[in-house]
């Protein structure tokens, strides 16, 4: 990644690293505008006049142009936002800065065929889903070219590789008989299932003999591992090693017995999504999505690299994990990007103390990602955000950015969820109550999402808060996993 200089004047810095032409995430939550990065942003008022150093008369000190600080190149735009145009002189001041990766739409042309490996759960506990589990997987079967390439693999008490290879003619036939037997019963081998998963991509990999497609493993399941790798950070290395060899893993759980924090670590690490279901019947949309995304795949392996100005500090980030580097950066792995799809990473900066009229470089923001297919140039994108400093409160309230605006709540929304499922699961059942019931000021009496397979999902606050304190296991387990799911998609 090539640096960005900061840029001084009080304008907002903007820096583009470009080679190669290369989200999933999330649309709207709650009823939050949708900031437009290609239109103006609002604007505060300037500062109060203060005098001219011995004249007496007075000068309005000029804020930076309030525009987003924006890089694009080919399908990627990435846009910088602030919160509020000004900070308070004087002192340090923390405010949020939003970043998002937009992937533009690609022509039929650019659509990879696709290597699919589905790791699906078939241990005893799942005897009352399996059914569904069969209609859904066979809907699969429909939705795959001549191009494409599946791998069905089954994970009980071990692994077993039912069928791999391309989806036609008698092929197809096959797998639809081996579909309909699938059966419930043993134990729950995950890391097994994703070993043979791997396995079984790398085998499909040899077979296009370097021709470019697109690598996904699709691991459900509903409980929890009980047999081979079971520490989730053991998991999680057996998910990167995944990674490592180019292939995008996402997760699905079922039910209420699964653990929402595996696996949605086991997503990040995978560079995919994480998807909740209540039952099975919602499995279909999430196997056509995530087909959708690795056919629409436009680069792979994306990191989002935040990096503070002179004197500033990246705080934190909300919902993604994030790793800190020695000069302060901090480093988010945003994972494959989807053309038509829009990724958002919200943090909090703090602002060094600076005077009256200074500009102040915050952060630079910078993605790298890998081409879509196995050859090319990594591709990069870079853009700096500047800010202005006053020593007028008035005029730092009123120079909040609305365009961001739905963006900050719902990163409120995001971490008062996961501080209440986390509350919940150490038996403070009022206290994740609270939290819950405090976001009525921010969303109203429901709460609103798009999940990562497209659906439109609802919740009703008071209903969730009263099962998370409910203490009974199964009501406050599926809350739980509810809770993952809004907090995941409001801070992303």
């Amino acid at each position: 990644m090539h640096g960005g200089a900061w840029i001084s004047g009080g304008a907002l810095a903007l820096a583009l690293t470009l080679a190669a032409s290369g989200a999933l995430p999330l649309g709207g939550f709650g009823g939050g505008a949708a900031p437009s990065p290609s239109g103006p942003s609002p604007r505060g008022p300037d500062p109060a006049p203060t005098p001219t150093p011995g004249t007496g008369a007075p000068t309005r000190p000029t804020p930076p142009s309030v525009v987003p600080a924006t890089g694009v190149m080919g399908p990627l735009r990435l846009t910088v936002t602030p919160e509020r145009t000004l900070a308070q002189a004087g002192a340090p001041d923390e405010l949020t800065v939003v970043t998002r990766l937009e992937v533009g739409p690609a022509d039929d042309a650019a659509a990879l065929p696709v290597d699919l490996a589905l790791v699906l759960d078939t241990s005893g506990s799942m005897a009352g889903a399996i059914q569904l589990l069969r209609e859904a997987t066979q809907g699969v079967i429909d939705r795959l070219g001549p191009d494409d390439r599946l791998a069905l693999v089954t994970y009980s008490s071990g692994a077993r590789l039912l069928f791999t290879g391309a989806v036609d003619g008698d092929a197809r036939e096959r797998l639809r008989g081996l579909v309909a037997g699938l059966a419930a019963g043993g134990g729950t081998n995950l890391s097994g299932g994703l070993e043979a998963g791997a396995a079984a991509l790398a085998g499909l990999a040899r077979e296009r003999d370097g021709l470019p497609a697109a690598r996904r493993l699709l691991l459900l399941t509903d409980g929890l591992a009980n047999a081979g790798l079971i520490a989730p950070d053991g998991l999680a290395g057996l998910v990167g090693r995944v990674r490592g060899d180019g292939v995008g893993v996402s997760t699905a759980g079922l039910g209420a017995s699964y653990d929402e924090t595996l696996l949605g670590r086991l997503a990040d690490a995978g560079g995919g999504a994480f998807h909740h279901l209540s039952d099975a019947a919602g499995l279909d949309r999430v196997y056509a999505a995530e087909l959708g995304a690795a056919r629409q795949l436009a680069a792979r392996e994306a990191t989002l690299v935040l990096t503070p100005g002179p004197g500033a500090e990246v705080v934190d980030v909300t919902s993604w994990p994030g790793t800190r580097r020695a000069d302060g950066a901090l480093a988010v792995r945003v994972g494959d990007l989807p053309h038509g799809r829009t990724i958002k990473v919200v943090a909090r900066v703090r602002a060094p103390a600076s005077a009256a009229g200074a500009a102040i470089a915050l952060v630079r923001a910078s993605v790298e990602a890998r081409p879509a297919g196995a050859a090319g140039a990594p591709l990069a994108v870079e853009a700096a955000l500047a800010i202005g400093a006053t020593d007028d409160a008035r005029a730092v309230a009123a120079s909040k950015v609305d365009a961001v605006a739905g963006d900050v709540a719902q990163a409120l929304v995001s971490r008062r969820l996961d501080e209440a499922r986390e509350a919940a699961g150490r038996g403070e059942g009022e206290r994740a109550r609270e939290l819950v019931r405090s976001l009525r000021e921010v969303v109203g009496e429901k709460l609103s999402y798009d999940a990562p397979s497209g659906e439109r999902k609802e919740v009703a606050l008071d209903a969730l808060a009263s099962e998370l304190a409910s203490g009974e296991a199964e009501a406050a387990g599926e809350a739980r996993k509810v809770g993952a799911a809004a907090a995941r998609a409001a801070g992303r």
